[in-house]
């Protein structure tokens, strides 16, 4: 046992291996039961790191559940611990978080609080792993604050070199280098050469990002002569690899391809399949940026294949998005198409089932794989393919959980898990009123406590509303969602309709044009010229902007023109992309009905929601903002918020079921909603606050009350069943919020077609009180006329009413009119 630590610890894993099977043999054959849990659990995590996934799996299970017959918590702990390594090096991260945060709960409860902020600092690298930066930042601070009171010296200064390697990723760089030098600072004092190495080869990193060459190299240097001392081959070859992309990335082939041979070298001593497979992987996709087409695949094919064979899932989907890129560039379009489907289904298993906004972020960062296959099929002239490609990499996450919904309601979860939310609620709940309580004084520390306390509140609900859905998930069985086939598309389209999938990638942006007859691709202008065309135009569309029209033509001719869509062509429906997200095309199209979709798949998704032919609406407006706490409204904004009183008329003067002023609350929307099986629609007439940092709380301003702070927001929808054919949000900006690639708009729109509604009608910029009521108020009355006769479908009824609107003399410019959307289905 003590020898295979010690060859663990040189990273001679080849060695150490046998010695700890042996050792388990022999204490089972003396029934050491607690060594023997031991061995399998150091064991499991030794696989784990060497990539051995299947057997660091049944070792990890075995020690779990011998500990948990034994109660024994501190083992338990690791073992979770072990197992949060184990998913993370899946790829699998909110699992690997769950574990993790198992790890943390049980550590603390024991009064381990240096073992506890451990594990913070483990679930830290894991949300950066996964692209979420500001959660992890949040859970490293935590983690610090922790350490730095315990006085754990080595412990902070890891922490400090993995904050800083966040701050490099999101480009603050001087931050980044201050905290590796504070750390170094530490580690040279201890005299750590081990984490020195790794710290230095980090901030050599840092540098690099910085383009500066001339300070980076000798640091990775350093990096590697620490490495090879201590007879860390792994370490060496990573500071090997460091200097190999710095010479890449100067234009050195030769010496970087030099670097990436050494590397492989060790790697290949060492039997280290990940490092191996990693390193094959760089050298190939150095090969495709030198042109040599013909090494590069054969150098990615072999990578492939390590990858596959040793099941490296994330690997493998990086190297196959690699392959896909080098096969495209060498011709080979059915190969780049078979490649990017193969890369598509690795990257499934390495996403898992994440939460809904989780995996959108995820899915985003892989953009670039789907572009490689609409490129290939755009030159080989398939718009069959390129329709598959878009919709692989377009709104998967939210089509996983609409095709999922019905199966996800039914699910009964565990009174562990519905009390873990419930008490993650009250403790929201309760962090909100201090705030408010702390606002209305003037202690502006107290204050400030307060608001850091309440942002925490949210994150740690946030983490079991999640923790919820994976679970539903996987209790559900649901699955990774197909997207619907081109057939399926136009089969569903009218005669006089049209469905436009944008895809903006860079120089080879494009469209594909769908019609109930056929479907045909069309190559646009780079996504850059596009959005500073739309940037124009919405920065035209301002009250002292008389004239908005060569803006609006400029667009059009960019992104509408080129589309040629004949005259029969009435009804328009747009999935966009990237700036176009944001853009009133409305403005464009002329007289066509126009409405948008995240994507041709969810479209028919959404189509499948229940639906009432009548019914009621439910309108929330004039929400009391200003009276009682008068600093209610500066909990999400900083500013106080404004009472409305034009939303009271426009309630009245919409809804069949009303409510206003100080009975607007979030309790009293889930008691109103809750009352029917289906609304005509519910509708909000309020202020809307827009946090793109965190789509999630994203927000409805409600009039606060004891119970709740008062925002609605979009994580609060998602626990809302929202039975209605459409939901109406008269609110400020609620069209907005983070536009993540491949997913399209996160935040309060996607919350409220999960919640039901196949239908939201939102609005892109704040619209003046006045010009929004007589805007609903002529909707409504021809979408749902009191009369009882039958009204016109959503998406015509919004084009009469902005033609009706634009009619007016003082509301005829378009900033009064052309803020609204349409999202979702369109009939109806």
């Amino acid at each position: 046992s003590n020898l295979a630590a010690c060859y663990e610890l040189r990273g001679d894993v080849e060695r150490s291996v046998p010695l700890r099977e042996a050792a388990i043999k022999v204490f089972d054959r003396l029934s050491v039961r607690a060594e023997s849990i031991q061995q399998r659990a150091a064991l499991g995590q030794v696989l784990a790191e060497a990539g051995r996934f299947d057997r660091s799996e049944v070792l990890l299970q075995e020690a779990l559940k011998l500990l948990k017959g034994m109660q024994n918590p501190q083992g338990m702990s690791q073992v979770q611990s072990s197992l949060g390594v184990l998913r993370t090096r899946q790829g699998r991260f909110d699992e690997a978080l769950t574990h993790i945060f198992k790890a943390h709960e049980i550590a603390e409860g024991m009064g381990k609080l240096g073992t506890a902020a451990g594990y913070l600092q483990n679930a830290g690298a894991v949300y950066t792993l996964r692209g979420d930066f500001a959660r992890g930042l949040r859970v490293y601070d935590q983690a610090i604050e922790a350490f730095e009171e315990l006085g754990d010296k080595m412990a902070l200064a890891t922490a400090l070199s993995n904050v800083a390697a966040i701050r490099a990723d999101l480009g603050q760089r001087t931050e980044a280098i201050e905290l590796y030098k504070r750390s170094m600072a530490i580690l040279k004092a201890a005299g750590n050469d081990h984490l020195l190495a790794h710290t230095t080869g980090n901030l050599g990193g840092a540098y690099m990002l910085d383009e500066d060459y001339a300070r980076a190299m000798p640091l990775f240097e350093e990096s590697r002569r620490l490495f090879k001392a201590r007879g860390d081959p792994r370490g060496e070859a990573t500071a090997l690899a460091n200097m190999a992309t710095a010479h890449k990335k100067q234009g050195n082939t030769r010496e970087a391809l030099k670097g990436y041979e050494a590397a492989l070298a060790i790697h290949k001593r060492s039997k280290d399949a990940l490092g191996t497979a990693e390193t094959l992987g760089s050298m190939g996709d150095l090969h495709a940026i030198a042109k040599r087409y013909t090494k590069a695949i054969t150098l990615l094919t072999e990578a492939r294949d390590l990858a596959a064979k040793h099941g490296l899932h994330g690997s493998l989907s990086t190297i196959l998005a690699n392959l896909g890129l080098a096969q495209l560039r060498s011709g080979n379009l059915t190969g780049a198409m078979k490649t990017t489907r193969a890369a598509d289904a690795a990257l499934r298993l390495v996403l898992g089932r994440l939460s809904d906004e989780g995996a959108a972020r995820a899915r985003s960062t892989w953009a670039t794989l789907y572009r490689t296959g609409i490129r290939a099929a755009r030159q080989a002239g398939d718009p069959v393919a390129v329709f598959e490609f878009i919709e692989r990499g377009r709104a998967a996450a939210l089509l996983e959980a609409l095709g999922g919904r019905e199966t996800l309601q039914a699910v009964v979860l565990p009174p562990e898990l519905r009390a873990a939310e419930a008490a993650a609620r009250a403790a929201e709940a309760g962090a909100a009123k201090r705030y408010r309580r702390a606002m209305a004084g003037k202690d502006a520390k107290a204050v400030l406590a307060r608001r850091k306390a309440w942002r925490a509140s949210q994150a740690a609900a946030q983490v079991v509303v999640e923790r919820i859905q994976r679970e539903a998930k996987a209790a559900a069985e649901v699955v990774y969602a197909e997207p619907r086939a081109l057939s399926d598309m136009q089969a569903s389209l009218a005669e006089d309709q049209a469905l436009v999938l944008y895809a903006l990638m860079g120089q080879g942006s494009s469209a594909l044009v769908i019609t109930k007859s056929g479907a045909r691709h069309v190559d646009l202008e780079s996504d850059t010229l596009i959005a500073e065309a739309a940037e124009n135009l919405l920065a035209a569309i301002d009250p002292g902007v008389p004239d908005v029209s060569p803006e609006v033509k400029a667009l059009r001719a960019l992104v509408i023109d080129p589309l040629a869509l004949p005259a029969s062509i009435t009804r328009l429906s747009v999935s966009p992309s990237g700036a176009l997200s944001y853009v009133p095309l409305r403005l464009l199209i002329g007289a066509r009905e126009l409405s948008y979709v995240p994507s041709g798949s969810t479209a028919l998704s959404l189509a499948a929601l229940k639906e009432s032919a009548s019914g009621p609406v439910l309108a929330i407006g004039d929400p009391t903002y200003d009276t009682g706490d008068k600093a209610a409204g500066g909990l999400r904004s900083g500013w106080a918020l404004k009472r409305l009183p034009g939303t009271r008329v426009e309630a009245k003067a919409i809804g069949g079921t009303v409510l206003l002023g100080d009975d607007a609350t979030e309790a009293g929307f889930r008691e109103a909603v809750s009352a029917r099986k289906h609304w005509r629609a519910v509708h909000f007439a309020c202020h809307g606050t827009i946090d793109r940092a965190r789509p999630m709380l994203s927000a409805l301003a409600l009039t606060p009350s004891d119970e709740d702070d008062g925002f609605l927001t979009a994580l609060d929808v998602l626990r809302t069943p929202i039975p209605a054919n459409l939901v109406v949000l008269s609110a400020c900006e609620t069209g907005k919020g983070e536009v993540s690639e491949g997913e399209g708009l996160l935040g309060l729109t996607r919350a409220f077609m999960l919640a039901g509604s196949p239908r939201v009608l939102c609005s892109l910029w704040r619209v003046p009180d006045e010009a929004s009521q007589a805007m609903m108020i002529k909707f409504y009355e021809l979408w749902n006329p009191k009369s009882g006769s039958g009204g016109l479908s959503a998406a015509t009824a919004l084009a009469k009413a902005q033609t009706w609107l634009q009619g007016h003399d003082k509301w005829k410019h378009p900033y009064y009119w052309g803020a609204w959307v349409l999202w979702g289905r369109s009939d109806a």
